[in-house]
């Protein structure tokens, strides 16, 4: 281990925690115990989601809605009025309206 100063170690300094790189309210921190580091920064963390997301075959995408296009979700009964400002909401209606797209194109294709 390295050592500067009075011999405190080099992760002690930089972290400000003991050894094992584990300091209370970083936002990143190691874990070495185990043979295995770990990180726990936020970019890891969605790094490793992403990965996950690919494995299973799913893509992210962001779209913009129009606040017409919401107020129409709520004038065809898709959407209740409260749920306007809810992104799980928007995102469910968003997909339910791709399925059944996708359901009249295979019916249309399979006549």
């Amino acid at each position: 281990m390295f050592t500067i100063g009075c011999g405190q170690s080099l992760a002690k300094r930089w972290l400000g925690a003991t050894p094992g790189l584990h300091s209370a309210g970083d936002d990143m921190s190691i874990d070495i115990r185990g043979g295995r580091a770990e990180s726990t920064s936020q970019a890891a963390k969605r790094m490793r989601l992403y990965r996950k997301r690919r494995r299973q075959g799913l893509r992210y995408v962001r779209i913009l809605l129009r606040v017409t296009t919401i107020d129409d979700m709520i004038r065809f009964g898709l959407l209740e009025e409260g749920q306007r400002e809810r992104p799980e909401a928007l995102r469910a209606v968003v997909v339910y309206l791709i399925r059944q797209a996708m359901e009249g194109r295979r019916h249309r294709a399979s006549r």
